[in-house]
This record gives structure tokens, sequence and C-alpha cells, in this order.
């Protein structure tokens, strides 16, 4: 697979969802089928990639880098897509929290050895500080997810706080800096190793402009087409602990026995 064949690929499957996600939240059911296959399509580019990467002429350190990395972010977008089908399995949560804190532990070394090798350039440094570390808040935000909603909301916030840091930055700065007295581009030499940073970077700020414009009530919620939200956020609720049993039956269990019996009701009168 080409560099211009796999950079194809990854537009196309970005597009699946966005109108994924639009098509959900205009409460048409092939939404969700629509976002999860753009996630499992993002999980088999990256198997692929993996499988190919002994044709790459990077070091062997990169080669192992990137191993651990693809291997990492393939199974992440998996779960993404069961997640998007409401597919669930034992320990699904301990295991997407082990693999996203994998991920935070990558690129703060990543980070390092960055800002070691480009320490004689402020402009680059802090650049690299604002970019990768506003994945690593948006990874540490997702592996609190099912343990503390607030502090992950938190955390999501100040990921795009870096970002718009970075883009402040660089438009006040200008495109380019002076590296070993050479003009270099800016974000060009952020990602010119073969990282996954730039995909994830562009996940970021999609995942962050629909949360915050679906917090001021500016688009909807993403709709299953399947599943009542006021069930899906009880479920939610008894998943984190938050809600306890009832004389062991939890609280979405008992709604959704309600829905069904009004469903049955409703089937019935329009016979």
């Amino acid at each position: 697979m080409s560099t211009r064949q796999y950079n194809s690929l990854v537009y196309i499957l970005f597009l699946v969802i966005v109108i994924g996600a639009f098509a959900s939240m205009a409460q048409n059911e092939y939404g969700v089928k629509l976002l999860a296959g753009g996630c499992f399509g993002f999980s088999v580019l990256f198997l692929i990639k993996l499988w190919r990467i002994k044709t790459f002429s990077d070091s062997l350190f990169q080669k192992s880098w990137l191993t651990q990395e693809l291997a990492i972010m393939s199974l992440i977008m998996l779960l993404f897509g069961l997640r998007a089908l409401r597919i669930r399995f034992s320990f699904v949560e301990i295991v997407f929290v082990i693999t996203v804190v994998i991920m935070i532990i990558f690129y703060v070394r990543y980070l390092n050895i960055l800002n070691a090798k480009y320490r004689t350039n402020k402009t680059l440094t802090f650049s690299f500080s604002l970019v990768y570390g506003s994945i690593i808040l948006f990874f540490l935000s997702m592996s609190l997810t099912f343990l503390n909603e607030g502090i992950s909301v938190v955390l999501g916030a100040a990921s795009f706080s870096f970002i718009i840091g970075f883009w402040v930055l660089y438009f006040l700065k200008g495109p380019a800096t002076i590296l070993n007295e050479e003009r270099v581009l800016i974000i060009p030499e952020m990602f010119k190793f073969r990282t996954l940073s730039p995909i994830i970077f562009t996940m970021i700020i999609m995942i962050s402009v629909y949360v915050g414009l679906n917090k001021v009530n500016m688009i909807p919620d993403i709709y299953t087409g399947e599943l009542p939200v006021r069930y899906m956020d009880l479920e939610q609720k008894a998943l984190k602990g938050e809600l306890e049993p009832v004389d062991g039956v939890f609280k979405h269990d008992i709604y959704w026995e309600e829905y069904q019996k009004f469903l049955t009701y409703m089937r019935e009168r329009e016979k």
C-alpha cells in the first residue's frame, strides 16, 4: 500500500465517520452503523500497516515504536466500533483503560524525545508540547470516562484548549521557524515521523467540536436507533456504579420492561 493509497483511505474513513455522525444526529438508524464501520475500517487499516511495517526503511527503533502504536490503536478503534454498536464483553472497560494508559505512556515518552531533539528551538518545543500534550490529555480523559466523568470532561476541555493554544501560536509565529540555520515548516516537522499523531490529532478536534456543540445544545445527541436515550443514561450510571440495584433489579432494566409494555400497547392500538 502506497502512502497516497493509505492517505486516501484515511480521508474516506474520516468522511464515513462524519457522515455517520450527522446521520445519527438526524435520527437515521444507519448512522451508528456508519460510525462503527469507520472505526472498524481504521482498525483494519492499522493492522494492514502493521503487517507491512517490515517494508519501511525507518530505523529499527522507529519500527518498534510504530509497531506498538499501530497494535494499540487498532484495538482502541475496534473497541470504539463495538461501543457504537453497543456490543459488550466481560472486562471491556478494563481492556479499554489499559490500552489508553499504554498510549499515554507512549506519547509522554515520545514528547520527551522530541523536546530533547529540538531543545535549541523554543517555538518547536512549545508547539510539540501543545500538540502532543493535547493527545496525552485526550487519552487521559478517555481513561477516566468510566471512573470519574466530571474529571474526564475537564481533561477533554483542557485537551481542546491545548489545540487552540497551538493554533494561536502558529498564527502568531508563522508557519515556519529557523532550525540549525535552515527554514523549516512547523507542521510538517512536527508530523514527519511515522506515528499516528496526525490521525489522533484530527480525531481530537472532531470529538471536541462535537462535544462542545452538544453541550451548548447546538447539535443533538448521537441517535442509536434502537434504545431510548433515558435507558442508555440509566445503564451508563449503573455501569459506573452510580446507581444501586433495588431488590436485585437495576433501574434501566425496570425502564426497559415498562418501555416494552408501552410499545406493545401502542401496537395494539394501531390494529
